[in-house]
């Protein structure tokens, strides 16, 4: 209890804490790259810029890039009529609409990538599946997220991993137009150590030791979270 209610406190005012002096320079920079999202890339497809607002709060908080998917054929207002045969009801309709889209993402680059966009009558717009197409997500990391009044992202989530059977798709989540920045941060905490294998352990500074949260010690060689100066890092 003596050794909880040590880290509950460490957490409750977030003091300080220093590494042993045994901690190597060049493994704590690369840690501090993995928390702070360096391998990490927000993409979105958003043609009213709702997408987009949720996409840039994300990145945001993560302090990483973004990739905005640009259709070749721009959809204009008539197109997103869905009262009407428009261009996007024809194109969730048909099974083989693959529409176009401009330019190219690295995907190499990142191990865990937020993808975005909004839900047209109850799925993915199917550019989305256009892009999921050109790209191989295997071994990364895919994190859904969706802007609808209304409709869930789970038929969207089981439309990608059908897609990317051999990436790691989390389960992701719908946001309002109007999703606070703190609503967009709190999701992202909560996902954000899944996707980087982050554990649930605070590093004790004076022990040199790793702790989880219910007061256990961790296993040799556990990465947790380090709070340095108000600046999150991997131990």
């Amino acid at each position: 209890m003596k050794i909880l209610s040590k880290l509950l406190a460490i957490l409750t005012v977030m003091l300080p804490v220093s590494a042993c002096a045994s901690d190597d320079a060049a493994q704590q920079k690369e840690n501090e790259t993995q928390v702070s999202g360096e391998k990490t890339a927000v993409v979105y497809f958003s043609c009213t810029n709702t997408t987009k607002g949720i996409a840039e709060k994300i990145s945001a908080v993560l302090d990483c890039e973004t990739w905005r998917i640009e259709p070749q054929e721009p959809y204009s207002s008539a197109d997103l009529n869905y009262n009407a045969d428009c261009r996007a009801n024809r194109e969730q309709n048909d099974a083989t609409a693959r529409p176009a889209f401009k330019g190219a993402f690295d995907v190499a680059k990142y191990d865990v990538v937020y993808v975005g966009f909004p839900i047209w009558w109850g799925k993915m717009p199917k550019i989305m599946w256009t892009f999921f197409d050109a790209y191989d997500f295997k071994g990364k990391t895919v994190i859904p997220f969706c802007t609808s009044g209304s409709s869930g992202i789970a038929p969207a989530v089981s439309e990608i991993r059908s897609l990317e059977s051999e990436a790691t798709v989390v389960d992701g989540r719908r946001f309002n137009a109007n999703a606070s920045e703190q609503t967009v941060r709190e999701w992202v905490e909560s996902v954000q150590p899944k996707a980087t294998g982050i554990a649930a352990a605070i590093f004790d500074r004076n022990s040199c030791k790793s702790f989880r949260l219910d007061g256990t010690l961790a296993q040799s060689g556990t990465k947790g979270i380090v709070i340095k100066n108000g600046k999150k890092t991997l131990k």
